[in-house]
């Protein structure tokens, strides 16, 4: 019975596990984070240079590999109480902070 119920929950843990952080090959900087950021924080006024906001630029993968490190980043991208929403005027979607997670998660790999 124990063997049973074991069975179940990894299976069910498993189906519910987001594609983008299985195996080595998963996310990247360059094919999966890179757009993100360049589409919803490194635009013109927000994280486009070092006077951005913040303080924070967020042009290439060393800055945004290191920001990330900051759990603010993640707070501010999931809209966690306490943090300050990014980006401000778009909510990023549930796969893209997925992705995003997942990235840090496997190490931030840049390709």
């Amino acid at each position: 019975m124990i063997a049973l119920l074991l069975l179940f929950f990894s299976c069910t843990r498993e189906k519910a596990r987001d594609p983008f952080c299985v195996g080595p090959s998963g996310t990247n900087y360059i094919n999966d984070i890179e757009p993100i950021i360049f589409q919803h924080c490194s635009i013109a006024g927000c994280h486009s240079s070092a006077s951005a906001q913040g303080g924070i630029s967020l042009t290439n993968y060393a800055e945004v590999s290191l920001a990330i490190q900051n759990p603010a980043f993640l707070g501010s991208i999931r809209r966690e109480s306490g943090f300050i929403a990014m980006p401000p005027n778009y909510i990023l979607s549930d796969s893209l902070v997925e992705k995003i997670t997942c990235w840090r998660d496997n190490g931030l790999p840049e390709n």
